[in-house]
C-alpha cells in the first residue's frame, strides 16, 4: 500500500473511504476522508497479485466498508 499526502479538496461531511480498479495494471486506487481542518482526504494505492480479480477485490472492498457505513463511494455496493 501506498499512501499519498493529505489535501482540503474534495471534502466530505463525514469520515469514510472510496477505492476503485486503477487503469494501472496490479493497481487499486483509493480515498480516505477524515473531518480534520487541515487536511480531510489521503489518496493511496493498494497493488494486488492478480490483475483480473481488481473488479472484485473492489467489489468486496466497497460492501466491507458499506457494511461499516465507512463507503464514501458515489453509489452503495452491493450488500451480501
Amino acid at each position: 500500500m501506498t499512501l499519498g499526502p493529505f489535501s482540503v479538496r474534495d471534502k466530505r461531511s463525514s469520515p469514510g473511504a472510496v477505492v476503485e480498479a486503477s487503469p494501472t495494471p496490479f493497481v487499486l486506487d483509493g480515498k480516505l476522508y477524515d473531518m480534520a481542518d487541515n487536511g480531510n482526504m489521503q489518496t493511496f494505492q493498494v497493488h494486488v497479485q492478480a490483475d483480473g480479480q481488481k473488479r472484485s477485490i473492489v467489489s468486496e472492498i466497497a460492501s466491507a466498508l458499506a457494511r461499516r457505513r465507512l463507503w464514501s463511494g458515489p453509489r452503495t455496493p452491493r450488500q451480501p
